[in-house]
């Protein structure tokens, strides 16, 4: 099941007795736990009715599970970093635990709610995995798509009393990437740095976001291929101070460069600027921001600024060129085309 079936079940039935949470959203996954164990009767000594264990054998796992609750209905037993679904198992026979595992999880008492918890994404090629499939609910955490972050996005700005554009809501995901966790963290600093106005732009998510080396490039090339030279530069220098390779920053520009070159293909063919972005992988709000590039620029002359870039990576990697000095050699090219200074 997903993540939004588990909540509702939780909430309008009693939960199941045997769960595995995995996936790679970790913030929900951590909220489901927390969720299920709220709707767990563990009675007033609900942190002696719960119990955790670390990567356990069928026998540790067994007693935890039989093991009656104090004082009220249920207990709650969590395990995780389990070999058995994920990695190889430590200091034990795996293949025996999950043979008597799989006898026993049938039979899970029912005061005992047993939650296996995989940091990332279960082997389902294991034995447990498929007996967990029989015998109790996997719940599956899948990232979420930009439609749902979008939505705990300006959930958590209108708490605070802030409005927010859906376009600086994908510049946001766009620039700090889409795990969850790192989009509310950044977003809490948006609310701190935004406090007493009654929205945020997308200058405020500049000035205060930590952004991730890809968002950094698109707005290097962005720069680049405006024509801005000093301000491109300066913007390069940071970025290798910070620390970052220059080869690794000559691939994203050139990848930048056939976005846009794609762009104004798909554009000149028809397409909506929806079904640019979405042919691309990119936000629509990166789209609008090419749009102006691709009537700077002719396609040959896009196509041209991607042969340069391909070429000095390959003269790099190749040996016929150092790395140094490779980065601010395609930048300069570019700024040296027509249109460059328009």
């Amino acid at each position: 099941m997903t993540h939004d079936e588990f909540f509702k079940s939780i909430r309008s039935s009693t939960p199941a007795g045997l769960y595995l949470f995995e996936g790679e959203e970790e913030h929900i996954k951590r909220s489901a736990l927390s969720q299920l164990e709220a709707a767990l009767p563990l009675g007033a000594f609900a942190d002696m009715n719960k119990t955790l264990l670390k990567d356990p054998d069928a026998d540790r796992l067994i007693a935890a599970a039989e093991t009656l609750p104090f004082m009220s209905e249920k207990r709650l037993v969590v395990v995780r970093e389990s070999g058995m679904l994920s990695g190889k198992a430590r200091d034990y026979d795996e293949a025996d635990s999950a043979e008597r595992l799989k006898a026993y999880l049938p039979t899970l008492p029912s005061t005992t709610t047993l939650v296996f918890y995989v940091r990332g994404a279960a082997d389902k090629r294991k034995k447990l995995y498929q007996t967990l499939k029989k015998a109790g609910e996997i719940v599956t955490f899948d990232r979420l798509d930009q439609r749902q972050l979008q939505s705990y996005i300006a959930k958590t700005m209108r708490k605070a009393g802030l409005a927010v554009t859906a376009d600086a809501c994908d510049q946001l995901i766009y620039s700090v990437g889409d795990d969850l966790s790192t989009v509310l963290t950044e977003t809490e600093k948006l609310i701190a740095y935004c406090d007493g106005r009654e929205s945020v732009t997308a200058d405020d998510i500049r000035a205060v976001c930590s952004a991730r080396t890809e968002y950094r490039v698109f707005e290097l090339a962005q720069t680049v291929l405006q024509g801005r030279s000093v301000q491109a530069f300066s913007m390069l220098r940071a970025m290798l101070v910070d620390g970052e390779q220059p080869l690794m920053l000559l691939s994203l520009l050139n990848r930048q460069c056939r976005q846009v070159y794609d762009t104004k293909l798909y554009l000149d063919s028809g397409l909506s600027q929806a079904a640019v972005a979405g042919k691309i992988g990119i936000p629509p709000f990166a789209v609008r921001q090419m749009i102006p590039l691709t009537r700077t620029y002719s396609a040959e002359e896009l196509a041209d600024m991607i042969r340069y870039c391909t070429e000095v990576e390959f003269e790099v990697k190749s040996g016929q060129l150092t790395e140094d000095g490779a980065m601010e050699q395609a930048m300069l090219h570019i700024l040296n085309m027509k249109g460059s200074a328009a």
